[in-house]
């Protein structure tokens, strides 16, 4: 209980910094930008584990508010091969962000919207542009598998699809812009998602 207490305060404080960091971001000066808005009037309007967050709520509360319980996991199907699916795909998901995250290290650069010296271009970023927004959307699908709730497996697409309308065409431009050919080429050679596009 105590690791879970842990973990939920990390997550909050960490949400809580980076939103207010995004929030009282300088707008960008003119000519190329040195760094994507995160907030209101940004280039990014939510931060994107906000948006999960917001979402898997959203998709909470209609549920609650309902009391419809919509099913989309065969029924035959043990709770426990269930939650050990919901783990499997947490336990990806984990495995996912820190390859990403070493990858981010050895291009020498991070995943907070922040100048970019290089594309990174090896692990999870040599098969998909997204590999780090894809894991993070698999934190709702897991809780959804888990749970056998078609409500959050909705908050678990429509986090795939805030990111793929609004924050990756923003990066993709502010990108194209810090690195150029290089960048394009990149765009041109791995596929935005795994599966295609």
């Amino acid at each position: 209980m105590g690791s879970t207490s842990s973990t939920l305060r990390w997550l909050a404080r960490t949400l809580s910094e980076r939103s207010r960091t995004a929030l009282a971001a300088p707008p960008l000066a003119t000519g190329a930008p040195k760094q994507l808005r995160v907030g209101l009037g940004g280039e990014i309007p939510v931060f994107p584990p906000l948006a999960t967050l917001l979402l898997t709520g959203a998709s909470c509360a209609a549920w609650m508010l309902t009391g419809l319980r919509l099913r989309f996991v065969p029924a035959v199907l043990p709770t426990a091969a269930r939650v050990g699916g919901a783990a499997l795909i947490m336990l990806g998901a984990g495995r996912t962000k820190a390859a990403c995250d070493a990858a981010l290290v050895r291009a020498g650069t991070e995943a907070n919207f922040a100048p970019v010296p290089t594309v990174a271009r090896t692990g999870p970023y040599a098969v998909c542009r997204n590999a780090m927004y894809v894991a993070l959307a698999a934190v709702p699908a897991a809780a959804a598998v888990a749970v056998d709730s078609a409500w959050l497996l909705a908050a678990a697409a429509a986090t795939l699809v805030y990111t793929d309308a609004v924050v990756v065409p923003a990066e993709e431009a502010f990108l194209s812009v810090q690195l150029g050919q290089d960048y394009k080429k990149y765009l041109m050679q791995v596929p935005r998602w795994p599966w295609g596009k």
